[in-house]
Order: C-alpha cells, then sequence, then structure tokens
C-alpha cells in the first residue's frame, strides 16, 4: 500500500486525535519547531506492533500518512479525509504554482498514471519549481 495523500486542510491535531481514537500513542515528533506552528512536518506513532507515519510539505499542504506498518489500516484510512485522485486534474490546471506543486506530488505519491500526460506538459513550465516537480515525478511513474 502507498501512503494515504490526505485532504491538505487537515489539521495535524485532527490527525493526531483520530489515530489516537485506535489506540495510537505519539512517539516521534521533530526535535526543532514547525514552519507552520502546530503543524509538524513528521510525526510517528505506535499501536503494539503497528506503525503509522506522517509526512508534510508545509510549503504546498501535501501530507501523506503511511499506513503499510499497520495490520488493519481500513478502518482508519475511512475516517480520515482524503485528497482524492478526481481533484488531480483541477490542480495540475492550476495557474499557482503551489497548487501546480501539490498536484504534481500528489500524483506521484498516488502513483496516478493516468495523469502522466499532464506532468510531461509541465515539465515544460515557466516555473522552474514545478517543470522539475514534473519532470521527476513523470520519470518516476514512468520506470515503474
Amino acid at each position: 500500500m502507498s501512503a494515504l495523500v490526505l485532504d491538505p486542510d487537515l489539521r495535524y491535531a485532527d490527525l493526531t486525535a483520530t489515530l489516537r481514537r485506535f489506540g495510537f500513542a505519539l512517539v516521534r515528533e521533530p526535535s526543532a519547531p514547525p514552519l507552520v506552528p502546530g503543524e509538524p512536518e513528521f510525526g510517528t506513532w505506535r499501536r503494539a506492533d503497528d506503525i503509522a507515519v506522517y509526512t508534510c510539505n508545509p510549503v504546498v499542504r501535501l501530507r501523506l500518512l503511511d499506513l503499510s506498518g499497520v495490520a488493519e489500516p481500513d478502518a482508519i484510512r475511512a475516517e480520515l479525509p482524503l485528497l482524492h485522485a478526481s481533484a488531480l486534474p483541477r490542480l495540475l490546471r492550476s495557474s499557482d504554482p503551489e497548487q501546480l506543486l501539490l498536484g504534481v506530488l500528489a500524483a506521484g505519491a498516488m502513483h496516478a498514471y493516468d495523469q502522466l500526460p499532464a506532468l510531461r506538459a509541465l515539465g515544460r513550465h515557466r516555473d522552474s519549481a514545478v517543470a522539475r516537480a514534473a519532470v521527476l515525478t513523470a520519470r518516476g511513474l514512468a520506470a515503474r
């Protein structure tokens, strides 16, 4: 299972509360203060032998939750607001570079092969960060 792409508007506190309801305890957060107050860039939770790992790119609000270390992740997945693949075309057509980057990185995390044409087109974007991310994401997907 690949990481879940969480809704960018999900607050870290709400994620923590959801995981606690499922019996997880926070075992690790960064020691440095987060770029966005109250929104750490990563966290690790444990429940017996289960481990859940969260990462966040605060610049574009890409939030990922890796439940591959959780024996039965479906109940947790059902409780969390996700960024759905249906949102990718809109993000990948945005005029806002941050939204474009969110779409590019989310497409990679979701293994959204159907977005390869859009990613290849964005490889020629005037914003070098968008172009670079799109090229790398398209290459990564094509290599799979």
